[in-house]
């Protein structure tokens, strides 16, 4: 295999929590959120390649920016 595309079930369960705990706030959650896809290579593995707790989350306001 020479690729992959990333499926990062963390970074939706991330995303759904901080849209829960906006939600029981009262505070606006966008109606749909469209994560970025990444095709895994040689080249950038490395970031998959990590503990899940070492691994970067971005939260909302970041990937709405």
């Amino acid at each position: 295999m020479l690729a992959s595309a990333d499926f990062n079930a963390m970074l939706m369960c991330s995303l759904a929590t901080e849209c829960a705990v906006r939600h029981a706030r009262g505070e606006a959650v966008p109606r749909e959120i469209e994560l970025p896809v990444a095709i895994v290579d040689r080249s950038n593995c490395e970031r998959w390649d990590l503990p899940y707790e070492q691994r970067p989350l971005p939260t909302l306001s970041e990937l709405n920016s």
